[in-house]
C-alpha cells in the first residue's frame, strides 16, 4: 500500500473536518502545545441549551419559552423524520423548548401510524406537521417526495421540508427550512405553517420537485483519480447518482496518463486528488496542459488543505476548479454543470502529446 495515509500518516482531514463542524455548530476548536515531542491539546467549545439550566441561563441565551410560542389557535404536533439520529435529537430538543409536541421517527413509513387517516375530518383533528430532512442529492430527494406523495393519499398532514442547499437541476418544494436549523429558523416556519392549506387526497402541487438529469450528464466521461480506492469509489456512486455512468478510475498522477493514453476517447472532465504517490494531482494537471487536446478539459482539483493556499495551488497548477475534502455532492454537481462540455461531434483521438509524456517515465516491471 504506497498510499499517502500509509506513509505519512494521513493528510490532517480529520483536523479539517472536526473545525468545519465546531463552525457549523457556532463553536470553536482550539490546538495547544508544549513543543516537539510533547503531544498536543485540542480543546472543542460548542454553545448548548439545558432545559433544567437556571433562568438566569435560558435568558442570557434568550430562548424563553414565552416568545417561541405559536400563533394563537395553532399548536401543531410535529412528527420529525430524519435518518440522522443526533440530528433527530437535537431538532426534538428545539421543539421541546418551544413547549410543542412531538414525535420522532426515522422513516416515512411510520408516519401512516401517526398521522390522522385522509378521511378524517381535519377541524376534528390535532393539526400534525410533518418535519422531513430532504437528502442531499436531487434523485434521492425525489424518491422521498414520492413516498410523501403516497403517504398523503392515507393521511392528512402539512409537511415542512428541511433542505440543503440549493443546487442547479432541482427546487425544493415549499414551504422549506434550510440547514443548519436554528431555534429561531424552526420558529418562524412552524408559525407561517397555520397559513398552509392541508394537502387533498390525489393533490400533489406542493411535493413536486424537478429532478432534471443534464444532457453533458448523461454523455459524459470522467476520470476520477485518487490513490485511495474508497474514495474513488465513492465519486463513482456520487457521479452514478447524477447520471454519469462512464467513470473510469486511476490511482495515482502516472495512472491517468496512461489511462488516457489507452482510452479511444477524450474524457469529457477530469477529478484529480492533489496528493498522490508516484505523480501528483498537481504535475499530473501541468503535462495534461501541455497536451493540446486537454488544454481546455475541465480538471477539477480534490484537495485537503481548504485553505486559500492550497486551492490557489490547484487554480495555478491549471485546474479549472478545485473543491475541498469530504466531498460535497451539491458542489461537486454544481461544478461539473458548470464545466462540463456540451455534447458535440467526435473529437479527434491522436495520442501522441500524452504518449510522448508518459515515454519519459521509467516503466516499471
Amino acid at each position: 500500500d504506497s498510499s499517502i495515509t500509509r506513509r505519512y500518516g494521513g493528510t490532517g482531514l480529520g483536523l479539517v473536518i472536526s473545525q468545519r463542524l465546531m463552525q457549523r455548530m457556532h463553536g470553536t476548536l482550539r490546538v495547544s502545545s508544549g513543543g516537539e515531542g510533547q503531544g498536543c491539546r485540542f480543546t472543542a467549545t460548542v454553545p448548548c441549551f439545558c432545559p433544567e439550566a437556571p433562568e438566569e441561563l435560558r435568558s442570557s441565551l434568550d430562548v424563553r419559552a414565552s416568545s417561541l410560542r405559536m400563533v394563537e389557535g395553532w399548536h401543531p404536533r410535529v412528527v420529525v423524520i430524519d435518518s440522522l439520529g443526533l440530528r433527530r435529537q437535537a431538532t426534538c430538543e428545539l421543539l421541546q423548548i418551544m413547549t410543542l409536541r412531538f414525535e420522532a421517527l426515522d422513516s416515512l413509513e411510520e408516519v401512516i401510524n401517526v398521522a390522522p387517516s385522509s378521511t378524517a375530518r381535519p377541524e376534528l383533528e390535532e393539526p400534525v406537521v410533518v418535519l422531513i430532512f430532504l437528502p442531499k442529492t436531487p434523485f434521492e430527494a425525489q424518491e422521498t417526495l414520492s413516498a410523501l406523495q403516497r403517504a398523503q393519499q392515507h393521511r392528512t398532514f402539512r409537511t415542512l421540508h428541511v433542505s440543503p442547499v440549493k443546487v442547479s437541476g432541482w427546487e425544493v418544494p415549499s414551504p422549506s427550512v434550510s440547514l443548519p436549523l436554528t431555534l429561531p429558523k424552526l420558529h418562524q416556519a412552524l408559525s407561517a405553517m397555520s397559513d398552509v392549506d392541508i394537502p387533498t387526497h390525489g393533490s400533489s402541487r406542493h411535493i413536486c420537485a424537478h429532478v432534471a438529469v443534464p444532457e453533458a450528464f448523461s454523455s459524459a466521461r470522467v476520470l476520477v483519480v485518487d490513490d485511495v480506492p474508497m474514495n474513488r469509489r465513492v465519486l463513482r456512486l456520487k457521479l452514478q447518482q447524477m447520471g454519469i455512468t462512464e467513470v473510469v478510475e486511476a490511482g495515482n498522477g502516472l495512472e491517468a496518463l496512461r489511462a488516457i493514453e489507452e482510452a479511444a476517447f477524450i474524457f469529457s472532465a477530469i477529478l484529480m486528488d492533489v496528493m498522490m504517490p508516484q505523480l501528483c494531482g498537481l504535475e499530473a494537471t501541468r503535462m495534461l496542459r501541455a497536451d493540446p487536446r486537454y488544454a481546455a478539459v475541465p480538471i477539477i482539483g480534490i484537495t485537503g488543505d481548504c485553505g486559500a493556499e492550497g486551492l490557489q495551488q490547484c487554480v495555478g497548477a491549471g485546474m479549472t476548479a478545485a473543491m475541498g475534502k469530504p466531498i460535497d455532492t451539491l458542489v461537486l454537481r454544481e461544478l461539473l454543470t458548470r464545466h462540463l462540455p456540451r455534447p458535440s461531434g467526435s473529437a479527434s483521438t491522436s495520442l501522441l502529446a500524452v504518449g510522448q509524456i508518459l515515454s519519459s517515465f521509467p516503466q516499471q516491471g
